[in-house]
């Protein structure tokens, strides 16, 4: 009893490599895993999928507009592939000469294993797009699941704890609110542009989400070379300001990007 009580307490110490934040980072993981394969059975074996996805696109699909049209294209290009590796040459290279030059290495790791998982799960699943009629981009792959959603999660998630390991815990929580918003932004973009179901995106978040929760874990005993606790003001600008230039370019040459 006294070995469980312990061990207990070492994995809710927050101090130590393998207390609170690693467990926690589990625990959502398993959940968003749970959600994840919940979602995946439902897609063949009940009605409710379908419903959602009916009436939560046609929700979406009822609300276009030229302007509303020109932001989420906007949005999409930001979590697309191009943008993607945009924002990691762009960090690369204001955190060359610094010592934060192995953030853009754990942000282009964790797109990589994002794009390999994507792509597996496109392969077995094989869930075609939805209809070509209501499409306003251009997809040729699976539909299921969104690699724009998971990219938003997992690469933007990991932008998002790095820069709030540099703010005060107020401002922490904004920094978290507003990468919330802009992953469920990109997931209804995806939606709104009609080239996914409310599902591949709600099912992306879930996968996404775990991802992204077993790299953080990983990230809480591994971060001798890479200690979020000691970045400062320097590594926050320097990554917002990759943000900001990845967004210029992106609505400069928004067509090419989406």
């Amino acid at each position: 009893m006294n070995n469980i009580s312990a061990w207990i307490g070492r994995r809710l110490d927050p101090s130590t490599p393998t207390g609170m934040e690693f467990t926690a980072s589990l625990i959502v993981a398993g959940l968003g895993l749970a959600f994840f394969g919940g979602i995946l059975q439902g897609l063949h074996e009940t009605d409710t999928i379908a419903h959602f996805d009916l009436f939560v696109g046609q929700a979406l699909i009822g609300l276009r507009s030229q302007s509303l049209t020109t932001f989420f294209e906007v949005l999409t290009g930001l979590a697309g592939t191009k943008g993607i590796i945009l924002l990691l040459v762009t960090s690369f290279v204001l955190l060359l000469r610094s010592p934060y030059r192995q953030l853009p290495i754990v942000l282009g790791a964790g797109a990589a294993v994002e794009l390999t998982v994507v792509v597996i799960v496109k392969l077995l699943v094989a869930r075609p797009r939805p209809d070509q009629a209501i499409q306003l981009v251009h997809e040729s792959s699976f539909s299921f699941p969104s690699g724009h959603t998971m990219a938003a999660v997992v690469v933007y998630g990991l932008l998002a704890y790095f820069i709030s390991r540099t703010v005060s815990r107020g401002r922490k929580a904004a920094v978290i609110a507003l990468w919330v918003v802009f992953a469920a932004s990109v997931a209804a973009s995806r939606i709104y542009l009609g080239v996914h179901y409310p599902s591949d995106t709600l099912a992306s978040a879930c996968l996404g989400g775990a991802s992204l929760s077993l790299g953080l874990a990983w990230l809480s005993r591994h971060e001798t070379g890479l200690n979020p606790a000691i970045f400062d003001s320097y590594a926050r600008i320097r990554l917002l300001t990759a943000i900001g230039i990845t967004l210029l370019i992106v609505i400069i040459w928004r067509p090419f990007f989406i």
